[in-house]
């Protein structure tokens, strides 16, 4: 297949960006760059560990406060499902788990999720209170439809610019393609509390899910991003659960175009770009972008990164609870046969004591991937262990069918 000349350079100007910018990331790999995230906490401590370190202790926590839901996303992992709230925990679960989780565990982080969370904004008050009082950074992540301007006043009081956000989700540039996405209006409702709460000093995170509804807008939504006061936009990829998604998706070319159109823009604007469009084993499982990615200027720039994280990527280090109390390693490694137990059944501390038993606390064995002599090891990790293990039931596989990837045990 023939490479159109627009096509290859926007996959070389990626290339040579993202290449670049991780092999900054790599030889600063001690530094805690943001305070506000995780994963360089993490890193400073296992570059200075041994290499059997596990956490005994979460360090972050993902908590889906509530199933329920104000709009229906057409791009949403719950869009042809029933919402059904009835079964969430009662605030009084959720204030011992708070609990739990700041007194006991110790986190230092936590994403509050849904549903949407300002669907239970006072319950959520109070849990933003108890995590400040213990100095635990949260995201907030909503649709923003709900929340008034006396709650802004309240988050900005309480909420830290460095180790605090709130991340939202704008799918559109305009009303119309807005609706088309959500379903329901509240376009303009939503830009001005954006607007509000980066003027008061909450950081804003706005998230973009590409799809060819609003694609040719998502630029103009990072235009938006910038005159509104928003830190960071983060243009994400569709993720396919059902046919309507996959009727939504773009092509890898697509994607790509847009990718350069957006890395070309960042320089000029205060708002700080994050693409979320591809991962690193998705690249090289497209033909034309591994075909450049092979060639030497690329392979001198990988192979001296070594691998940074283990290719088991749980150190222990996180947890995720859903909004009827199960608790799963991560939010992705969400099935049946991963639970790792129900706090309505048995406390928190006694499920993650017999971690041990579940599927995602074990190693990933770089020798049954058939993985082990891929000369694109460093840079891929085989992917999501959890992703891997819903699509092929084992952690010992790359997440999708990759095609460097020679046998599955």
């Amino acid at each position: 297949m023939s490479l159109d000349k627009d096509y290859e350079n926007a996959i070389r100007y990626y290339l040579d960006t993202i290449f670049t910018e991780k092999a900054e990331v790599f030889e600063n790999s001690n530094d805690i760059i943001e305070l506000n995230v995780v994963k360089p906490m993490t890193r400073y401590i296992t570059a200075n560990a041994s290499v059997n370190f596990k956490f005994s202790t979460p360090m972050f926590a993902w908590w889906d406060l509530t199933s329920a839901c104000n709009f229906r996303c057409v791009h949403c992992l719950y869009n042809d499902t029933e919402y059904d709230s009835s079964n969430d925990l009662t605030d009084e679960e959720a204030l011992n788990l708070a609990e739990t989780l700041t007194d006991d565990f110790g986190i230092v982080q936590i994403v509050l999720s849904g549903g949407e969370v300002f669907l239970r904004a006072e319950l959520l008050k109070k849990l933003i209170l108890k995590f400040k009082e213990n100095n635990v950074g949260v995201t907030l992540a909503s649709n923003a439809s709900l929340i008034s301007p006396e709650y802004i006043d309240f988050l900005a009081k309480n909420l830290n610019m460095y180790t605090d956000r709130i991340q939202i989700s704008l799918d559109g540039a305009t009303s119309d393609t807005f609706k088309k996405i959500r379903g329901t209006d509240g376009f303009y409702k939503i830009v001005e509390t954006i607007k509000s709460l980066a003027e008061k000093g909450v950081r804003v995170t706005v998230v973009c899910i590409v799809n060819n509804i609003n694609y040719d807008e998502v630029v103009d939504v990072y235009d938006l991003c910038e005159s509104l006061g928003v830190y960071d936009f983060v243009a994400g990829k569709m993720l396919c659960y059902n046919d309507t998604h996959k009727r939504l998706c773009v092509s890898d070319r697509e994607k790509m175009l847009l990718a350069h159109k957006l890395l070309t823009q960042r320089a000029n604007k205060k708002t700080l770009l994050k693409l979320g469009l591809f991962s690193n084993i998705e690249l090289l499982n497209v033909v034309e972008i591994e075909n450049i990615i092979k060639e030497e200027k690329y392979r001198n720039f990988y192979q001296n990164f070594g691998t940074l994280y283990q290719r088991s990527c749980n150190l222990n280090d996180r947890i995720s609870i859903r909004s009827d109390g199960n608790v799963y390693m991560c939010m992705e490694a969400a099935c049946a046969s991963a639970l790792m137990g129900n706090i309505r059944e048995k406390p928190l501390g006694e499920i993650w004591a017999e971690r041990g038993s579940n599927v995602f606390f074990q190693p990933r064995v770089l020798e049954k991937m058939g993985c082990k002599d891929c000369r694109y090891s460093c840079i891929c990790n085989g992917g999501c262990m959890a992703k891997a293990y819903k699509r092929f039931g084992t952690i010992n596989s790359p997440e999708l069918a990759c095609r460097f990837c020679k046998r599955v045990v």
